[in-house]
């Protein structure tokens, strides 16, 4: 072994080894506030939406894609040209409203959340259910004073439209597309620079 390739060799191991530190540095400083677990048994459902709300004289439009196994889900809200407007990560139905834009977060209950926004009283699952399955949740609409429209797809008889009406809301889902994809939904969340706020703070999108 001469001493030009003893030279070579060390040099590229060290070439390596930095490589490789810079790796590792660059992937535990990636903030991994969502992601799925693909190696994960099981599978978790992707559904795309387009929704439009009427609330009074308030006038709301934009796309939601949900992605949700039977414990988590991730929601974004999205504007009608697919900007990430507010973050959603849900957990037996408490919910954590992400305004990364403004670095504001609130963490409560999911029908909490959604009587906010759409003046709505159901938990996640109710939803989740209702949009998925098309079971609906006849006492608690009935209860809120809703009326409700189910349009089923022709094919597959999965939920393609969900109108949910009172004397002050109307809300349009349009269910866009929907996969079933292998992996779990796991949460990596850090909110420790944000500001936990009430909703109407966080909702506030400038």
């Amino acid at each position: 072994m001469t001493k030009g390739f003893l030279i070579k060799r060390i040099i590229g191991s060290m070439v390596f080894y930095t490589v490789l530190i810079w790796i590792l540095v660059f992937h535990n400083c990636v903030p991994r506030r969502y992601t799925l677990n693909l190696d994960a048994p099981g599978f978790h459902q992707s559904i795309r939406l387009k929704f439009s709300l009427k609330k009074d004289r308030e006038r709301q439009s934009g796309k939601i894609v949900m992605k949700f196994d039977s414990h988590r889900a991730k929601i974004l809200f999205l504007s009608p040209l697919n900007q990430v407007y507010f973050k959603l990560l849900v957990e037996n139905n408490r919910g954590i409203l992400i305004n990364t834009r403004a670095s504001k977060y609130w963490e409560g209950g999911f029908d909490e959340l959604l009587k906010k926004m759409w003046d709505i009283n159901l938990c996640f699952d109710d939803l989740k259910r209702l949009i998925h399955l098309g079971i609906i949740p006849r006492q608690k609409l009935k209860a809120s004073g809703f009326q409700l429209e189910l349009e089923k797809d022709r094919e597959s008889g999965n939920p393609a439209r969900v109108i949910l009406r009172n004397d002050q809301v109307i809300l349009n889902l349009k269910i866009l597309n929907r996969r079933q994809k292998k992996g779990t939904v796991q949460f990596y969340l850090d909110v420790s620079k944000m500001t936990r706020s009430e909703i109407e703070q966080v909702l506030i999108y400038d």
